[in-house]
């Protein structure tokens, strides 16, 4: 059993990939119905005048909700599970291991569908889940999903007597593999070349590495398949460590230069990147500091001293004016 994620925006057109066949076509000429709906919670189920679903009205309500939560854009969660060729699975036992995935994964009292599908070789099912729940919640998370989906899978086939499958989803690899020490080395080459993390990204992929983002980082070997932790290369291979590594040779010192800034693609200034070099030290910027304070004091003294002047002038030009009188 092999599960498989994708996150979306909208609802029907996820609920119409499970419902209808995108080619075919039935014997009065409209869309045929490849999708079995085995389960339904918290969806109110209308069809239309020729039998069929009404998928925009399902959508509606899923849109409904999503609404009270404007931050989770990605609010549709689809779930698909592939048995392996051969292996017949009942409805009743693909309704049971949905049931379970909701329990396990956040959305057992939101709005979910369970579609079966018949049309290729092997037996398999959807799920097309809302992560909101009706108080506006985005109680489905998705945080290390690939990892625990995996589990839930070997979970699911001891629990109900599946076939056990070998996973195509990723599983970590050790760090003492001749591959890591590659993946290292290829790594360590393209670093001092790249600013960010999506340029690395872009060099990585050329030589079929792919770079997984999340709170930290991983790579996949895309030949092999065997994909590996940041942080299970090495401590300076986590994210926060290769950050801090991106672009150390593209950076020249400039003496006598307070900052120095990078510019990213977009060709403003990355803050982020700012260098500072040669800063005067403690004992260097006291005299400025007097030199001020003296120019300070001067220019007191000076308005003082004008002060002063002008009322001797206007006393001289008193007494004047008697001797004059």
């Amino acid at each position: 059993m092999i599960g498989k994620l994708s996150m979306g925006a909208g609802a029907v057109g996820a609920i119409s990939y499970c419902y209808y066949d995108k080619k075919a076509t039935d014997g009065n000429g409209e869309k045929a119905v490849r999708g079995e709906l085995l389960y339904s919670n918290e969806v109110f189920i209308t069809k239309l005048p020729n039998t069929h679903l009404h998928l925009q009205y399902l959508a509606a309500q899923y849109h409904q909700v999503a609404q009270l939560n404007t931050k989770t854009e990605k609010f549709i969660w689809h779930q698909t599970f592939n048995f392996p060729p051969g292996e017949n699975v009942s409805n009743e036992t693909m309704v049971k291991i949905a049931c379970d995935f909701a329990r396990e994964f956040g959305f057992e009292h939101n709005q979910y569908l369970v579609f079966r599908h018949r049309d290729k070789p092997h037996e398999h099912f959807h799920i097309i889940a809302n992560r909101i729940n009706a108080n506006g919640q985005n109680t489905a998370t998705d945080r290390k999903n690939y990892e625990r989906i995996q589990l839930f899978c070997r979970e699911m086939e001891n629990k109900y007597g599946l076939q056990v499958t070998k996973s195509k989803q990723k599983s970590y690899a050790q760090s003492s593999s001749v591959q890591a020490d590659k993946l290292r080395k290829l790594i360590d080459k393209h670093l001092p070349t790249c600013q960010t993390l999506s340029e690395l990204s872009i060099a990585l992929k050329k030589q079929d590495v792919i770079m997984y983002l999340g709170r930290g980082i991983s790579f996949t070997d895309r030949n092999s398949g065997v994909t590996f932790k940041g942080s299970a290369l090495s401590r300076h291979y986590s994210r926060s460590q290769i950050e801090s590594r991106l672009g150390k040779s593209l950076v020249l010192q400039a003496p006598n230069s307070k900052q120095i800034a990078i510019s990213d693609q977009s060709g403003s200034k990355n803050l982020n990147t700012v260098i500072k070099s040669k800063f005067p030290s403690q004992k260097e910027s006291l005299p400025v500091s007097k030199m001020i304070s003296e120019h300070n004091n001067a220019t007191e003294t000076r308005k003082d001293l004008a002060k002063i002047n002008e009322s001797l002038r206007s006393v001289k030009n008193r007494k004047v004016k008697r001797r004059i009188n």
